[in-house]
């Protein structure tokens, strides 16, 4: 009788260190586990900031076409320099008109319409900025003179054939003037900005030529 009440304590003690810590270890399971998934929604949350930042800093907002200076980048980095290829110089036609007439409302829908045409023609590896205002750069790697034309020529009837409604029942036509020009294999990329300018020549001789068309050479 005697070792009974003895052992009782013993029991008793060995029943609050086993049931003790089941009833501490659920609750602090939970609230560490709670605290991973907050940390791991953080991680989310900055892993998406970081690129939605990543994306305004290379970006045109409205276009969604390379900004003038990720453009630049991209094509000197081009995996393809040793290739042909191609740079065309893409000016929107009056397009201070539609603005003036329509609003800017207006002009920043025919932008984005021109612009999903060009893109429609376009190969995937085509890289495309917004220079400024309604002027946009292509750049085609790995393709030949006449085929840069061609390309060319398909992406100013592309834009032709956009139906644009500025205001109900108007309808506004786009076009665009295109200067095309391409080079071979050796070109030196350092030398891009040359490319530019002859590009934004042709553009220009397009324009002065009645609009609406390509023209284009080679260096």
């Amino acid at each position: 009788m005697m070792n009974t009440l003895m052992d009782r304590p013993d029991r008793v003690g060995y029943l609050i260190a086993f049931i003790v810590p089941l009833f501490i270890a659920f609750p602090v399971s939970y609230y560490i586990q709670g605290k991973r998934l907050e940390f791991a929604d953080m991680h989310d949350e900055l892993h998406l900031a970081h690129e939605t930042l990543k994306h305004i800093s290379q970006f045109d907002d409205l276009t969604q076409t390379y900004n003038r200076a990720t453009f630049y980048q991209l094509v000197r980095k081009s995996e393809e320099a040793s290739a042909s290829k191609a740079l065309l110089m893409v000016d929107v036609d009056h397009f201070k008109q539609i603005n003036d007439c329509h609003g800017h409302k207006a002009g920043d829908e025919a932008l984005v319409l021109i612009v999903n045409a060009m893109k429609s023609v376009l190969r995937k590896r085509d890289i495309v900025g917004r220079m400024g205002g309604e002027e946009f750069c292509i750049y085609c790697p790995g393709i030949a003179r006449e085929q840069s034309l061609r390309v060319a020529e398909r992406i100013r009837e592309a834009v032709a054939a956009v139906d644009f409604e500025p205001s109900p029942e108007i309808v506004h036509r786009l076009s665009v003037s295109i200067g095309v020009v391409s080079v071979d294999a050796k070109f030196d990329m350092d030398g891009f900005d040359q490319l530019v300018q002859a590009a934004d020549h042709y553009m220009y001789q397009a324009k002065e030529n009645g609009r609406d068309r390509v023209m284009g050479g080679s260096l």
